[in-house]
């Protein structure tokens, strides 16, 4: 559990210190660009596994992990506006909104499959009571005829 926040907050260590770096310099933020897209997935992965599950310091620190993320997008949009290079804005843009529709169709799913594994542990509960009850009922009862037989 822990092992994956860590990673996402080390990807947007690294995602951080890549855009100081490049200063600008138009080559370097096509990399920047796949690197911000892992982090997210890994920020996103880390949430979907564990959302529920968190204490109170790790999704802070999630939380903390997508705001310096949202920081440093906002720094590679301004780099790529500077540079001219807005049909890679663009291209980032819709990669960026396909993956946030993606992980929230995922958390979507993942909801939908704990409530059926809810339901499903309830409906096992019931059938197992049942058969309890029947159990105990027919052992009473073969108990209740060799007694006063």
């Amino acid at each position: 559990m822990i092992g994956e926040i860590v990673l996402a907050l080390q990807a947007v260590n690294s995602l951080a210190s890549a855009v100081s770096e490049s200063a600008g310099h138009a080559s370097t933020l096509g990399g920047i660009v796949s690197k911000l897209t892992k982090t997210n997935d890994a920020i996103q992965t880390a949430e979907a596994h564990h959302h529920g599950k968190m204490n109170q310091k790790e999704a802070l620190d999630i939380a903390l992990a997508k705001k310096r993320t949202q920081t440093i997008q906002t720094q590679i949009r301004d780099h790529l506006m500077m540079a001219g290079l807005t049909d890679v804005l663009q291209d980032m843009d819709r990669i960026m909104s396909e993956s946030r529709i993606q992980h929230e169709k995922d958390m979507a799913a993942l909801k939908r499959k704990r409530a059926e594994n809810r339901k499903l542990l309830g409906e096992i509960g019931q059938i197992i009571s049942i058969f309890g009850t029947v159990a105990g009922t027919a052992l009473a009862a073969v108990w209740a005829w060799f007694k006063f037989k």
